[in-house]
């Protein structure tokens, strides 16, 4: 069950996320962005993994309406993946994927990686964008048994955010932070 937390201090409202959720190694963040043509949402998306004994993180945003785009780009690359394993797909080699699929400015692919005992897959998510008249990505890398739980947060994401533009209470003293109860796991 979702949690939520009030905080009454303006200076700590900022640093707090409007939406977070978390699902093991997985976590999304809202952010609530004022300016002056209004106020937008963005989802900060981060995946941890350990390499050898360092922990490590890959990290990319998405805007409101890429969410769910996003979420039905990592179902079908779920199922990509299901597909190449089944298959016994020869990799192209680690500069090309071995499938991808583009929605706009959002693009998934299906990567093969030759491990040392078997062959394994990675998704890339990533997200175009332009800021003045440079064009830039964000990216993060998921395995397969995180693409079906990060859809699932993207849509949840995309959810809080459509409730938080609904209330319209983007400026009170009192900001609204849910958390999943069970910070290890998200009931599907």
């Amino acid at each position: 069950m979702a949690t939520a937390t009030k905080s009454h201090n303006k200076s700590t409202e900022k640093s707090k996320p409007a939406f977070a959720s978390r699902h093991r190694r997985l976590q999304i963040a809202v952010w609530q962005n004022d300016t002056a043509k209004g106020t937008y949402f963005n989802a900060g998306l981060q995946r941890s993994y350990q390499d050898e004994k360092e922990w490590k993180r890959t990290q990319s945003s998405l805007n409101r309406d890429d969410l769910l785009v996003a979420a039905k780009l990592l179902n079908w690359a779920h199922s990509a993946v299901n597909s190449a394993r089944s298959s016994d797909a020869a990799a192209n080699g680690n500069n090309r994927p071995v499938t991808s699929q583009r929605y706009r400015n959002l693009e998934v692919a299906v990567w093969h990686h030759a491990g040392d005992e078997r062959a394994y897959y990675t998704v890339s998510l990533k997200r175009s964008y332009k800021v003045e008249e440079k064009w830039n990505d964000s990216t993060i890398s998921l395995g397969n048994e995180d693409l079906l739980p990060m859809a699932r947060l993207l849509e949840r994401a995309h959810d809080a955010i459509d409730d938080l533009y609904e209330t319209g209470d983007f400026g009170s003293d009192e900001s609204k932070v849910e958390t999943s109860g069970n910070m290890d796991d998200i009931p599907f």
